[in-house]
């Protein structure tokens, strides 16, 4: 629950969409059940050779009022979770962006921009998939169930229900088995995108010293493997699925023939009517879906979940360049630079980038800085436009220390 802080925010502001959705869902649910029972008695009927045209006609039309609400209810139930679902995902990508602004240079040169588009993509993507279909897949395989295999003991037969309903959990356990490989195979595809996306951003942004290079060809080769890497993880994610569908529809393809050799025994004997074993092998149909949507419903929440401790790990990063405690209020800055004794290093480099630089310049005074690549010229304006922080006492601005003067 914790490491859900800071979706909880977004789920009160939806919470009425999410009311209105599941309750719409519900009605769906219970409706549709309906169906397969008014069937059976209409083939009871004519079977007996007791059901009118006038009789036929009322059952169509009932079932044509209901199919009218289940049409209106689904339209409801996606439209309000699936609509909040993406409006939750349109404010988080808003969220990460404003956060990503706040951050320092210094977390930027840790965290690649690859990676970055990875989480506010394919992350957020997996998070909007956990809180908008996943919400409908975990109702569905819960009361869907429930509902499902009452009316089938109630209204048809109950040792009929139990020998069908047996094979049915193996798609849910088949579902959990996958799911170990789906989850590894998608952080594998998330890695691949990440990589592929850093190698573009890095080639557009530094094409003028490719050019300058000529190291046009080079590149165009590693971007074909980090393309062809990404190529091959989505295929083996692909390949999973072929794999597991398949496989959940032999699972459904017994439960039915239980259903059609014991069912048309019993029907055969006696012991249920022929309309109770059609609507019977109806609510059997209808009990498949459930099924399947708790092993996809534990497979979206894995994957949402998973993605959310990524998107989570960026939200919890606290900026290390803000307004300190002793930050004073400055009117007016005239523009004196003090500099004296200042060795800096980034956090991740073996050795110093500037060592004891000692210099003022004077208001009005012009400076020059010369120097080759990686002398330390970028990052010397950069500590006095505080990107980085500089140690306390090293950069003076009007005598008052950098770091006590407002970012604003």
């Amino acid at each position: 629950m914790k490491s859900m802080g800071k979706l909880i925010p977004h789920f009160k502001k939806y919470f009425l969409h999410y009311t209105i959705g599941i309750l719409a869902l519900l009605i769906v649910d219970m409706v549709q059940l309906y169906i397969p029972k008014i069937i059976g008695e209409v083939t009871d009927g004519l079977k007996e050779g007791t059901l009118s045209q006038q009789g036929i006609l009322q059952a169509v039309g009932v079932i044509m009022g209901i199919t009218v609400i289940i049409v209106m209810g689904r339209f409801v139930w996606r439209y309000y979770i699936f609509g909040a679902s993406r409006h939750i995902e349109y404010r988080l990508r808003n969220q990460i962006f404003s956060h990503l602004e706040k951050l320092s240079l210094q977390y930027f040169t840790k965290h690649k921009t690859g990676d970055l588009m990875a989480h506010v993509t394919n992350d957020l993507n997996a998070v909007r998939m956990a809180i908008g279909p996943g919400v409908v897949m975990m109702f569905d395989s819960v009361v869907m169930t429930i509902l499902v295999i009452v009316t089938m003991a109630g209204h048809v037969n109950v040792p009929l229900t139990i020998l069908a309903v047996i094979p049915l959990p193996f798609i849910a356990i088949g579902g959990t088995f996958f799911g170990r490989s789906l989850r590894k195979r998608f952080r594998d595809k998330q890695d691949a995108f990440a990589k592929l996306t850093d190698e573009v951003q890095e080639n557009i942004s530094g094409i003028r010293v490719i050019k300058a290079f000529v190291q046009e060809a080079k590149e165009v080769l590693e971007f074909e493997k980090a393309n062809r890497n990404n190529f091959d993880k989505n295929m083996q994610l692909v390949r999973t699925f072929a794999i597991m569908l398949p496989l959940l529809g032999i699972v459904t393809g017994i439960s039915i023939l239980i259903a059609l050799a014991y069912g048309g025994y019993l029907t055969m004997v006696g012991e249920i009517s022929l309309g109770k074993f059609v609507a019977f092998n109806q609510y059997l149909g209808m009990l498949v879906w459930p099924m399947m949507a708790l092993g996809w419903c534990i497979n979206i929440f894995s994957q949402g979940i998973a993605s959310w401790q990524r998107i989570q790990a960026i939200l919890d990063e606290i900026p290390d360049i803000y307004d300190l405690d002793t930050v004073k209020q400055i009117k007016d800055v005239q523009g004196k630079i003090q500099i004296q004794n200042l060795t800096f290093d980034y956090p991740c480099a073996d050795e110093d980038v500037l060592q004891e630089v000692n210099l003022v310049i004077e208001k009005g005074q012009t400076l020059a800085v010369l120097g080759r690549t990686g002398s330390g010229k970028t990052t010397l304006v950069n500590l006095l436009l505080r990107l980085y922080n500089p140690p306390r006492g090293t950069i003076l601005i009007d005598g008052e220390d950098i770091l006590d003067i407002p970012l604003a």
